[in-house]
């Protein structure tokens, strides 16, 4: 079929690809999917549908990525596409493709991110993560940690937060990039860390930031998360962090050997102590929790550190005991 010879063409490289596009090769291609969404044309021609839904794919990855406005023009029929009732099977695997599309597309600038909430993507896409098909999932997940980066009037159009503690708590295959779109929020501002707290997704942050029986990264990425909340944090945030038990997993891993994790959980530590010596003026009582977990210890293997060893030198001379 032409639909897939033309994306086992452009699936060469990205040269390739944009050799495609730029015959103005995507209007028939959408134009063939569109005339085969309905039924009885969706059920007749599944196969057919699937080729195209697979070169759509193809045409939106890669790297460097495609020009936004060559692909823009996509977004209405993946909007089609997402919808199709049950993501099952065929058709689960052209919704997967779909999906994988908007993860691409929703990669980039604020303005590519708003197109896609214009299109009226986001309720079908958070309605998806719902869903048992791991693919998807995984699509979504990236789709959404991607508008996470957007802003604050883009990220409001996600109600995510009951999915997230769902593949937190029930040891999800997900956890990683759970974690990361987590990490993503309370990396940006108050506003977002309290909804993360109201979620009550804290308490499984810090149990996957110390568990043994998860892989070393899912650890990494859950402690990453809390140290974004350490960092960004109002004093009352942090006093809730600390009281729910954080200066352990910070300290924890602030000698990993992940470099932005190392860097993120010192910084996380910074923070604590500067909003305990606000808070309890006559003596600091987060240093002492941070002396229980050899906090001050860890920190002052940092020192010869060529980028934070300045910072843990001046920590260590601030507040170590």
């Amino acid at each position: 079929m032409v639909a897939a010879a033309l994306g086992s063409l452009a699936n060469q490289s990205p040269d390739f690809r944009d050799y495609v596009l730029q015959f103005g090769t995507l209007t028939p291609l959408l134009s063939l999917l569109d005339n085969h969404l309905e039924p009885p044309m969706l059920h007749e021609k599944i196969t057919l549908l699937r080729a195209c839904s697979n070169t759509l794919a193809i045409f939106c990855q890669g790297n460097p990525a495609p020009s936004f406005n060559q692909i823009r023009s996509a977004l209405p029929i993946l909007r089609r596409l997402i919808h199709l009732n049950p993501p099952v099977g065929v058709i689960g695997d052209v919704c997967e493709d779909a999906c994988l599309c908007l993860s691409y597309l929703s990669n980039g600038s604020a303005e590519q991110i708003q197109a896609l909430i214009d299109a009226d993507v986001c309720a079908r896409l958070v309605m998806l993560l719902g869903f048992s098909d791991g693919k998807i999932i995984e699509h979504v997940l990236r789709t959404v940690g991607n508008i996470f980066r957007g802003d604050d009037s883009q990220i409001q159009v996600y109600h995510v937060f009951e999915h997230f503690l769902n593949f937190l708590v029930n040891n999800s295959s997900f956890l990683r990039k759970t974690c990361s779109a987590i990490s993503t929020l309370t990396a940006r501002d108050r506003n977002q860390i309290q909804k993360i707290m109201d979620a009550h997704i804290i308490p499984s942050l810090l149990y996957l930031s110390q568990a043994d029986n998860y892989d070393v990264e899912v650890r990494w990425d859950a402690a990453c998360a809390l140290s974004n909340a350490a960092r960004r944090g109002s004093n009352e945030q942090i006093r809730f962090l600390v009281n729910q038990g954080c200066i352990g997993p910070l300290c924890d891993h602030i000698l990993c050997p992940d470099r932005k994790t190392s860097i993120l959980c010192l910084k996380g530590l910074k923070s604590v102590l500067k909003a305990g010596e606000i808070m309890y003026s006559t003596r600091n009582l987060y240093t002492l929790i941070i002396t229980n977990f050899d906090g001050f210890g860890k920190i002052e293997k940092l020192q010869s550190d060529t980028d934070i060893g300045e910072m843990a030198m001046k920590l260590l001379m601030k507040y170590g005991v």
